[in-house]
């Protein structure tokens, strides 16, 4: 090979410089998705390891839902092969609404990357994961709380306040939008925090991470690994088989008894709490009487001191009235003695007027019966005298003198002297007798005075005498009175100096009483809380006991965690890109170089005859195709790896790791897959060389020198349809010969916007479905907006609970479990679902197939999704096999139904009850209203274990889906280049192979628009063409690859929207009229007597 043959190769590339770029542009696009596509995927795993060992993921993870000890430690570590084993202890605690979980930091299996900050250094301190960081900053505080009092009696955390000291990725929540449930809080766990491990004050433990010797050297993205570690687990798995039921004894029988020892305390607490009350009674008892006794005492005593006072009242009262009426005795007395003396003295001295008065009468009558006896007497004397001298003159006869007074005269006159004395005499011995008398009288009054005077004196004297024995008897009373008032006052103040003690001692035992019974009271209450809550956790451990479910262990491996897994399998699904993409890529290209090598070597007939003629070998004639065809293959294949591998890999890469833990893209070495490519499209397009060219180089001189023959005319289809063909233009008759005359070009043509067109509407169809999948599940199958997991051994009180709380939405009750369908060593988790009523399971759940055939759950019996019956390729009628309940159930499914997330069974009630021939246990509930609300509402239920917000779910579930989707952008816009450099390389080549037939038309007198009419009308028809065809090659990769990238347990959905037709379609044809632009410029600079010589 001579320079000048090198340089006529570099003019031909110089003068045909559109089709080499093409061919280098097309070759270098397929390059660059195969070199992408193929290194994405291994990147990803080695970056995946990477980031495992640096993130110090252990190899097998242990969990319990019971906390494990030294038996598992013992079962665990009889292993040889393992290097390090550490033990972790958590703990879900809150802050505010949310829970986080707590860890024991192992440097081992630290599990974490630190992105902020420090570790932790002591007791005090904290890291968070680092999804937290948008609720603290490092220096914060971060005070936990107790999610609730059971907890907290129970708990083994030392501290639950700490400073934040540093943020941390963590593999264990490899995927961002992964999240744990709490058991205790019921609802998602918002992040991870490891603290020091002295904070346990527990030896149990609840994780055990495992590394081992043999798998130190493996690739943990291996088939070797894989293969070692599902062995370890399934040992584990035979080492701890029998631990759920030994775990579940021991804590029963520990619980048992516990339950006596409290059962056993809490009598004893009774029995004091009865005894303290019963003492308290007897003292209060005790304390009534004494306060009864004292009231009684008081009260006798105020009693017996009124009643003194009373009496000493009445005594001095009597004594005051015994006084009053002695004193009005002794006035009267007084009065009387007063009245009897002065009447005394008056009738004393009447009686002595009187007897003087008598005896002055007397004396007066004595005086003058003396004077008138001295008068008597001396009338007498006189009359003696007279009478003697009479008679002493008479001699003694009386008789005898006359001269003289006779006697007789003499006493008569003695007698009328007398008669006035005698008369006054006897006056005076009347009034002397009535003196007498009265003397008499005075006699008797004064004896009767005297008489009555004795018998007054005697009154007096025994008046006084009764006064003074009433004085005295009044001084005795008052002496006695005194006597008793002071000794009344002396019992008074003594019997209240008594009380007084006695209330004294009355109220220091009622205070102490009180004190007491406050004490008690304080304490009883305690106590009765305390017995109260003693008997009710008694009672709930029981009813725990009761409702106590079989521990469950969770041996994991790495492929286990959901994030790591479901990262590890979309590398391998881009592996599976990596082998359809290309492919399709290739063809595409290769068919348009095919037909641009074609054409190539038929404008290049006569310089291979010349060649010939002067005497090069077929095979130098040859090189010239193979070096032409190779270098722009060579240089696009270089560049497209290139960029492939420095962008299009990394956009890929980041898309497919958003949302994962990964801490660096690590890639893998390039130059294979680069160098792989080159020599795959080198060796494709020297095939398509090969296969172009061989009839040329073959053929003789003469031939080559001499112009092709025009390809012949014949009739078309379409002209033997007369009634049509009549009716057409004349230039539609000649677009429609045309079509048909020229068949390669046709199907060239069609091929290729075919192709491309499939790509573009691939990409469109990809994004609606990744669109569609959680719509079409939480919009159109699934109507209910969350799932209430519930503890079938809950109490009434708490299931009644539950009903009052829940009673404001809709639910619908379930049987829910988990399954797994096993078939071709094809292994399957399915939720097994039997709805309580078939009927109202119709608006939860749509059971659907093809998007319009309703599926009736009653009349199927058995209904199983999509998803998994084709996955293991089952169908109607076929039968299952799974286990539920302990029980081995064979299923014939009577039905397939629509679904994109996750794996359902659906059986009927009564199916299920027939065939378990068992009641139907409802252990959830699909319920519709907001999920917030709901998981507010139940979240503190006894009754429920878990709810689940299926929003959340699907939320995750999209932006998983949303990192496919950048790679079906990615993807769709190098089909849109690609398909620009197909459109304009296939009307490149349709304009240069008719130069001499478009030059004929110009000098035929058409305007250039009409010229370009003429050739576009034809490549719009066979664009409209090739974009139908497309359609239905897209459809057919679109639902190829659709199984292929969907992530685990999703079916991406196949709806298929009129705008990706539309869209697919409008960029197909707004590149082909970009395209007729440049084309319409060209052919108005065709140069029509060059064109028309051409040939010659």
């Amino acid at each position: 090979m001579n320079k000048t043959y090198l340089k006529n190769i570099l003019r031909d590339i110089k003068k045909t410089k559109g089709k080499v770029f093409s061919i280098g542009v097309m070759v270098g696009l397929a390059t660059m998705v195969i070199v992408a596509l193929n290194l994405t995927g291994p990147s990803m795993r080695k970056s995946l390891k990477q980031s495992l060992d640096t993130y110090h993921h252990p190899d097998i993870i242990v969990k319990s839902t019971y906390p494990m000890d030294y038996e598992d430690k013992i079962l665990l570590e009889n292993d040889s092969d393992i290097e390090d084993i550490s033990y972790i202890k958590t703990i879900d605690l809150m802050d505010g609404e949310k829970i986080i979980r707590l860890k024991s930091y192992d440097k081992n299996f630290s599990k974490i990357h630190l992105e902020k900050g420090n570790l932790i250094k002591n007791d005090k301190e904290i890291i968070l994961d680092k999804t937290l960081e948008k609720y603290y900053k490092i220096g914060d505080t971060i005070n936990l709380s107790y999610i609730n009092d059971d907890q907290k009696e129970n708990s083994k955390i030392r501290n639950i306040s700490f400073r934040i000291v540093g943020f941390f990725a963590t593999s264990e929540k490899f995927m961002e939008d992964m999240r744990d449930i709490s058991p205790l809080g019921k609802k998602e766990i918002e992040g991870f925090a490891f603290v020091n491990p002295e904070n346990f004050a527990s030896d149990k433990f609840n994780e055990i991470n495992i590394s081992y010797k043999n798998s130190t050297d493996m690739d943990k993205t291996s088939d070797e690994y894989i293969s070692f570690i599902r062995d370890k687990k399934e040992k584990i798995e035979d080492d701890i088989y029998l631990r759920p039921k030994e775990v579940l004894e021991k804590i029963k029988t520990e619980a048992n008894e516990k339950i006596s020892d409290a059962e056993g305390d809490i009598n004893e607490a009774e029995d004091k709490l009865t005894s303290t009350e019963r003492d308290l009674l007897d003292a209060k008892k005790k304390l009534d009487d004494g306060f009864n006794k004292y009231e009684t005492n008081k009260a006798n005593f105020e009693k017996r001191i009124k009643n003194a006072e009373n009496k000493l009242s009445k005594s001095r009262q009597k004594l005051e009235d015994g006084q009053i009426k002695l004193e009005e005795g002794k006035e009267k007395l007084a009065t009387s003695k007063k009245e009897y003396e002065s009447k005394i003295q008056e009738t004393e001295k009447l009686l002595d007027d009187k007897l003087k008065e008598l005896n002055a009468g007397k004396s007066q009558l004595e005086e003058k019966k003396l004077e008138i006896q001295n008068g008597l007497d001396k009338i007498d004397k006189t009359f003696s005298e007279q009478k003697e001298a009479l008679v002493n003159q008479t001699g003694g006869d009386l008789s005898l003198s006359t001269a003289m007074p006779s006697e007789e005269e003499m006493k008569s006159k003695l007698d009328e002297q007398k008669a006035p004395l005698l008369s006054a005499l006897k006056e005076i011995e009347a009034k002397e007798t009535e003196i007498n008398a009265s003397f008499v009288e005075y006699n008797k009054g004064k004896a009767d005075f005297e008489a009555k005077k004795q018998e007054g004196l005697t009154k007096i004297k025994a008046g006084q005498a009764e006064v003074d024995k009433n004085q005295r008897e009044i001084n005795q009373g008052w002496t006695k009175y005194y006597e008793g008032r002071d000794k009344l006052a002396f019992n008074k103040k003594d019997g209240k100096k008594k009380l007084e003690d006695a209330y004294k001692k009355l109220i220091k035992s009622k205070a102490d009483y009180e004190k007491g019974l406050k004490e008690f009271d304080d304490k009883k209450l305690e106590a009765e809380e305390k017995i109260h809550d003693g008997k009710k956790k008694i009672s709930d451990n029981k009813e725990a006991l009761v409702k106590l479910r079989d521990p469950e262990y969770d041996v994991e491996t790495i492929f286990d965690n959901q994030g790591i897994d479901t990262y590890y399998k979309n590398s391998l699904n881009m592996d599976s890109l990596s082998k359809v993409f290309p492919v399709f890529f290739y063809m595409v290209a290769m068919l348009v170089t095919l037909t641009t090598m074609q054409r190539y070597i038929q404008e290049q007939r006569l310089i291979n005859g010349t060649l010939k003629s002067l005497g090069y070998a077929n095979k130098m004639i040859a090189k010239r195709f193979y070096i032409y065809g190779l270098i722009p293959t060579v240089i696009g294949s270089i560049i497209g790896g290139i960029l492939g591998r420095l962008i299009i890999v990394g956009v890929i890469f980041d898309a497919y790791s958003t949302g994962f833990e990964i801490l660096h893209a690590s890639y893998v070495n390039s130059i294979t897959v680069i160098i792989a490519s080159i020599i795959l499209s080198s060796l494709l397009v020297s095939l398509t060389v090969f296969f172009t060219s061989k009839s040329t180089v073959n053929e003789t001189p003469a031939r080559l020198l001499m112009p092709l023959a025009p390809q012949g005319g014949t009739k078309i289809l379409l002209e033997r349809i007369r009634p049509i063909w009549k009716n057409l233009s004349f230039m539609q008759k000649i677009t429609a010969r045309n079509l048909f005359r020229y068949k390669s070009r046709m199907f060239m043509t069609i091929f290729g916007v075919a192709g491309c067109t499939a790509l573009i509407f691939f990409g469109f169809a990809m994004i609606d479905s990744l669109k569609d999948t959680a719509s079409i599940q939480q919009n159109e199958l699934h109507n209910y907006k969350a799932v209430a997991i519930l503890d079938e051994k809950a109490s009434d009180t708490d299931r009644r609970n539950y009903q009052e709380k829940i009673s404001s939405y809709e639910i619908l009750e379930i049987k829910n479990n988990s399954a797994n369908l096993e078939k071709d060593k094809i292994n399957l988790d399915i939720s097994v679902v039997v709805p309580k009523d078939s009927k109202k399971f119709k608006g939860f759940v749509n059971l659907r197939k093809d998007r319009k055939s309703p599926v009736d759950l009653e009349k199927a019996g058995a209904v199983l999704t999509e998803n998994a019956s084709k996955k293991l390729g089952i169908k109607v009628n076929d039968k299952i096999k799974i286990k539920l309940d302990d029980d081995l159930l064979e299923i014939k499914i009577g039905g397939i139904a629509e679904n994109y997330v996750a794996d359902y069974l659906y059986i009927s009630k009564d199916y299920y009850e027939n065939l378990s021939k068992r009641a139907i246990k409802v252990n959830a509930n699909y319920i519709k209203g907001n999920p917030d609300q709901i998981i507010e509402k139940l979240e503190n239920t006894d009754s429920v274990l878990a709810v689940i917000n299926t929003g959340k779910a699907y939320a995750s579930m999209d932006a998983l889906l949303a990192n496919l989707n950048l790679v079906i952008v990615v993807i769709t816009l190098i089909s849109s280049i690609l398909a620009s450099v197909v459109l304009y390389n296939i009307t490149d080549i349709n304009v240069s192979e008719r130069k001499r037939e478009l030059a004929t038309i110009k000098v035929l007198g058409f305007y250039p628009k009409e010229v370009t009419s003429y050739i576009y009308r034809e490549i719009f028809i066979l664009t409209i063409l090739g974009i139908v065809l497309g359609f239905g090659l897209g459809y057919i990769m679109f639902r190829y690859i659709i199984d292929l990238v969907a992530p685990r347990n999703i079916m991406l959905a196949y709806k298929l929207h009129p705008l990706s037709f539309i869209v697919s379609a409008a960029i197909t044809l707004i590149l082909s009229l970009i395209i007729l632009i440049y084309v319409h410029r060209k052919l108005k600079k065709i140069d029509m007597a060059e064109a028309m010589s051409s040939g010659e």
